[in-house]
C-alpha cells in the first residue's frame, strides 16, 4: 500500500461546496438551475476535477446568500494556495502533470480493479506520488531511463508511448505478483501439457482463461490477462523471476479470438524454447530469429504443418472446407481461417464474422 500525508492540504471547494448542498437539501440539478450552469459543471467542481471561477462564485453567492463576498473565490485561491506549496514540497513538475494525463488510461484500468494506492477522489498530486511509488521512480520523468531494461522490439512504424508501456509492464507485475504458485518453473511438465492447452480453444474463454491459468502455474508459470492501453502496442509479456518462476501476461489487442490464441503458444513457445531473459515485451512486429522460431512453434502447436500445406493445395477454401480441416484437426475454425489471412490465402475480410471477438470486462 502506497501511505500518503496530506493533512495540511485545504479541501478543494468542491467539497465544502457538497456540503452545504447537503445542508440546505439542494440537488446539484437545483443548483445548476439556480446559477444558469450546466449539471455537469457542477458536477466537476463537486467532485475536485473543475475549479471555481471569479463568475461562478459570484453566481454562488447568490444562491448561498448567507456568506460573504467573496467567500467561494476565497475558498478557491486557499486550495490554489495549499496545492501550490503541496506540489513545491514534494518536487511536483509541469512534465510529471503531463505525464499523469498521458496515463489516464492504465490509471482508471487500475482504479476500476479497486486498488488502494490510487482512486478518483486524489488530487493530481496525490496521484503523481502514488504512481511514483507504483512505478518505483523518484520522478515520473525518469521512467524512460528506468524501463531501459526491458526487451521490446519494434519497427519504425509502431508507435510507442514509453510512459504508457512502463506503466503496463508494471502493472503485469504487479497483478501477477499476487497469484499464489508453488511450483517452481518445469519446462518438461510444460511440454506434456501442450496438447492440453491446445485443447482449450474449444472451450469458452472465461473457463479455458481459468484452466490455462491452472495448467501453467503447475508448470510454474504465473498467468493472467491484463487490458492493453492506447501507446502501448503489446501483445505478449514474460518475465523470468529470480524465484526459479515466470511471470506471462497477454493482452487482447485486437480482440480476435485467433490472435489471442496464437500470443499464448508464442509466448509458452519462447519458453519452451528457452528464450526467456530478464523482462520480454512481444509486439510481433520485428522479424529476428527467436521471434520466427516461437512463431514456428505457435502455427505447429495448433495445426499439422503438412495437413495444412495439402489443404491449402488442394485449393478448396469454401467455409465448410474449411469447417471440414478444422474439425480434423481439433481445433476452431477460426484458427484455420485466420492462418489463411495471415498467409495471404484468405483477404482478411474474408469469413471475418466467423472469428470470435474478445472483448475486454472489467
Amino acid at each position: 500500500m502506497v501511505n500518503l500525508n496530506f493533512q495540511n492540504q485545504v479541501e478543494h471547494p468542491g467539497k465544502i461546496l457538497a456540503l452545504m448542498l447537503k445542508s440546505v437539501n439542494m440537488s446539484q440539478k437545483e443548483l445548476a438551475i439556480r446559477t444558469g450552469m450546466t449539471e455537469k459543471h457542477i458536477s466537476t467542481v463537486i467532485n475536485g476535477s473543475r475549479d471555481i471561477s471569479l463568475d461562478f462564485s459570484k453566481k454562488l453567492e447568490y444562491v448561498f446568500n448567507n456568506v460573504g463576498d467573496g467567500y467561494f473565490y476565497n475558498l478557491q485561491l486557499k486550495y490554489d494556495e495549499s496545492k501550490q506549496k503541496q506540489e513545491e514540497k514534494n518536487g511536483i513538475t509541469e512534465n510529471e502533470k503531463n505525464i499523469l494525463k498521458q496515463l489516464k488510461e492504465p490509471i482508471d484500468y487500475i482504479i476500476d480493479r479497486g486498488q488502494d494506492f490510487i482512486n478518483t477522489t486524489m488530487t493530481d498530486v496525490e496521484k503523481i506520488i502514488g504512481l511514483r511509488k507504483f512505478l518505483k521512480v523518484s520522478n515520473l520523468e525518469l521512467i524512460p531511463l528506468a524501463s531501459n531494461q526491458t526487451a521490446f522490439r519494434k519497427n519504425k512504424n509502431t508507435t510507442v508511448n514509453q510512459y504508457v508501456l512502463s506503466m503496463w509492464i508494471q502493472i503485469c507485475e504487479y497483478y501477477t505478483s499476487k497469484i499464489e504458485c508453488n511450483s517452481n518453473l518445469n519446462i518438461e511438465l510444460l511440454k506434456t501439457k501442450l496438447m492440453d492447452i491446445r485443447n482449450l480453444m474449444n472451450k469458452n474463454i472465461n473457463e479455458a482463461r481459468k484452466m490455462l491459468r491452472s495448467i501453467l502455474l503447475d508448470c510454474g508459470i504465473i498467468f493472467d490477462i491484463v487490458q492493453n492501453f492506447k501507446g502501448a502496442p503489446v501483445q505478449g509479456f514474460i518475465k523470468n523471476e529470480s524465484n526459479n518462476k515466470i511471470l506471462m501476461c497477454i493482452t487482447i489487442r485486437g480482440k480476435r479470438a485467433d490472435s489471442f490464441w496464437f500470443t499464448v503458444f508464442h509466448e509458452i513457445g519462447h519458453i519452451v524454447n528457452g528464450d526467456v531473459e530478464g523482462v520480454k515485451v512481444d509486439t510481433y512486429t520485428d522479424i529476428n530469429e527467436k521471434e520466427i522460431k516461437a512463431n514456428e512453434f505457435a502455427s505447429n502447436l495448433v495445426m499439422n504443418k503438412n495437413d495444412y500445406q495439402m489443404f491449402v493445395n488442394a485449393g478448396d477454401y469454401t467455409l465448410n472446407s474449411i469447417k471440414r480441416f478444422s474439425k480434423q484437426q481439433n481445433i476452431p475454425h477460426y484458427m484455420t481461417i485466420g492462418r489463411m489471412q495471415k498467409d495471404g490465402i484468405l483477404e482478411y475480410n474474408q469469413y471475418y464474422n466467423e472469428i470470435p471477438q474478445y472483448i475486454w470486462s472489467k
